[in-house]
């Protein structure tokens, strides 16, 4: 009966190959244990294990499906009845997680609906606006698609301070408010202070949404796709890009999901991923490959770029944005 789940000689190799953390804490009697893939940032609790009296533990992923066995040496081998209620239990768990989760999404959206009917305009004297300076642009012309908000307000509204990553609290008085879309419905939101702090709603369902530097448009011959806000302003406000859409996923690792998205909301259109090198461009490629043109466009930066944007801005390039910023300074340095 254990010859439909894989074995592995170790706990070690078994959370290694399932992909999920091992937390450690040893319970006996099949309790299920929630858990997150070693691969995404932010917790997901997608990953499960048990551990059994006998020393066996299963482990498995529901949003990858693998799934295997631990047997230590002399120890009892699960019989089929077991098998059986262990799969009952982990089926139930994993409806009840699927039901609280929509729950959640559905709270989320809803959310996002308030604040973004809050958000006003953005306007360059906001605090926001020098998110934008920082990373060499204008908000005037392309945010259409963005507001602004107080962050007082905006607590009172969701019930909550937002965290950026390393649980830093979004600063200043204002901040932008990015409307996340998937499938038409807005279902989160991104939150960028002054500083570039960013955070998201509670509870929002990130999968294949994004956000676009135009609205309402029906279709277009070429549409393009990044990681983040400041990088699809910029690729749009590149010439050889100009007037095109351009998605921005909101991370790497949601890149492909999104090109999925977008390639089947406009099946006509030649989708470019555009990556960032180094971190991430892995992620491009494979979102490349889910879209029908496969094209896939990365930032190029001479040894002449690399000096410039190390002496003005600071670090190494890496995004279009950073080239982007590139090119204003070599801009204003020819003038």
């Amino acid at each position: 009966m254990n010859s439909r789940y894989l074995t592995f000689p170790s706990r070690f190799e078994l959370f290694a190959a399932i992909g999920i953390e091992d937390r450690g804490d040893i319970k006996t009697g099949g309790q299920i244990i929630r858990t997150n893939r070693i691969d995404r940032e932010r917790r997901d609790d997608s990953g499960y294990y048990m551990v059994f009296p006998t020393g066996c533990i299963l482990a498995g992923c529901w949003s990858t499906g693998l799934s295997g066995l631990y047997l230590p040496k002399g120890g009892r081998r699960l019989s089929k009845e077991e098998l059986r209620h262990m799969k009952a239990k982990i089926e139930a768990e994993r409806e009840a997680a699927r039901i609280k989760q929509a729950k959640e999404h559905d709270a989320a959206a809803g959310l996002a609906k308030a604040v973004w009917s809050f958000s006003l305009p953005v306007n360059p004297s906001f605090c926001c606006f020098a998110y934008f300076q920082k990373k060499g642009l204008s908000p005037v012309r392309e945010c259409r698609t963005l507001g602004c908000i107080k962050i007082k307000k905006l607590a009172q509204l969701i019930g909550y301070w937002p965290r950026g990553k390393g649980a830093r609290l979004l600063a200043g008085e204002w901040c932008l408010v990015v409307p996340i879309i998937k499938q038409g419905r807005m279902c989160s939101l991104e939150l960028i202070d002054g500083d570039g702090c960013k955070s998201f709603l509670r509870g929002g369902d990130l999968r294949g949404g994004s956000w676009c530097t135009q609205g309402g448009f029906e279709t277009a011959p070429v549409i393009g796709i990044c990681e983040g806000v400041a990088t699809a302003l910029s690729i749009a406000r590149l010439k050889k890009f100009a007037g095109i859409p351009v998605f921005a996923a909101m991370s790497c690792g949601n890149l492909r999901r999104c090109a999925e998205e977008v390639q089947a909301d406009y099946p006509e259109a030649t989708v470019i991923i555009f990556g960032d090198v180094g971190n991430g461009s892995e992620c491009a490629r494979e979102a490349a490959a889910c879209v029908k043109s496969g094209l896939v466009c990365f930032p190029k930066f001479s040894d002449l770029d690399k000096d410039i944007f190390r002496e003005s801005v600071g670090g190494a390039p890496s995004d279009f944005n950073d080239y982007y910023q590139i090119q204003q300074i070599k801009g204003a340095y020819a003038t």
